[in-house]
């Protein structure tokens, strides 16, 4: 029972994580469907709610109507960014504190320069095989390349605030409390297959399985989640700003760029491996 209950201490901030972003896009959602409904309703002054609501649910249902409600919630990423600001990250932070079970060390700036380097490349990388995967077995690949893209809110969302969330979620309080009474290698890898399911499609599943075993590492090596936290950031904006243009590039220079990205990611490895006496 005990065992039980510390396992739901640990896992019931990542739930809470989903919830909070659910009842987000809930309340977006119904606000766009009542805005239709209303539009559809001045259009044709003779319909009853139910004719506007039916017709509404039918355009949703078509190619452009999915592509519609996708703009909508794009242009609407502030509304996440916001609430996250205002009311999850504060209770993450105040909770993530009270309970820190380790006393941080210090990450130097040559050592936050090996992350930056090794997470950019890192992530370039792997997105390239598994574009490159999903590609050859036919696999969809969510794409948002004809839509508007709010590039400023989408880097405060998924490229600043996001990260900082999931970083004190996942590793400052669901690895840390994990590892209070499973073995170290267990806490790991429960911790990363709840990060790599919370990012959903199949791909997006396997890309952050294993840049969450790498983020891991990063706050073991260090014991400090500032690190985690740079290469989760920083993964994430350079996906967000580069990674688009390098798909628009020849497939003799994607082969190039993807040797490159894993040259790269390998060498920056082991320089942190090495960089332990460097936290002062």
């Amino acid at each position: 029972m005990k065992k039980m209950k510390n396992i739901w201490n640990a896992i019931q901030w990542p739930l809470l994580l989903v919830i909070f972003e659910f009842c987000i896009l809930f309340l977006l959602l119904g606000y766009y469907e009542y805005r239709e409904v209303q539009l559809q309703l001045d259009a044709h002054p003779k319909w009853t709610m139910t004719e506007a609501i039916e017709t509404v649910n039918q355009f949703f249902e078509t190619k452009e109507g999915s592509t519609a409600v996708a703009q909508f919630l794009l242009d609407h990423v502030w509304v996440f960014v916001i609430c996250n600001i205002v009311l999850l990250l504060p209770v993450v932070y105040h909770f993530y504190k009270k309970h820190q079970h380790r006393f941080p060390r210090h990450v130097s700036d040559k050592s936050k320069i090996h992350i930056l380097i090794c997470s950019i490349s890192l992530a370039l990388f792997l997105n390239l095989i598994l574009t490159g995967i999903s590609s050859f077995f036919g696999i969809s690949k969510e794409s948002a390349s004809q839509l508007h893209q709010p590039i400023f809110w989408l880097i405060c969302s998924s490229g600043v605030v996001g990260p900082l969330i999931e970083e004190l979620i996942f590793r400052g309080i669901v690895y840390d409390r994990l590892q209070a009474f499973v073995p170290k290698y267990r806490a790991s890898l429960f911790t990363t297959i709840m990060f790599a399911l919370y990012h959903g499609n199949l791909i997006q599943i396997i890309y952050a399985f294993c840049m969450g075993s790498y983020f891991i590492y990063c706050y073991d090596h260090y014991e400090n989640i500032t690190a985690s936290m740079i290469a989760h950031m920083s993964a994430n904006i350079v996906v967000l700003l580069i990674f688009p243009y390098l798909l628009n590039l020849s497939f003799l220079w994607l082969v190039v760029s993807c040797l490159a990205f894993g040259i790269v990611s390998y060498y920056m490895l082991q320089k942190i491996k090495k960089g332990i006496s460097i936290y002062s």
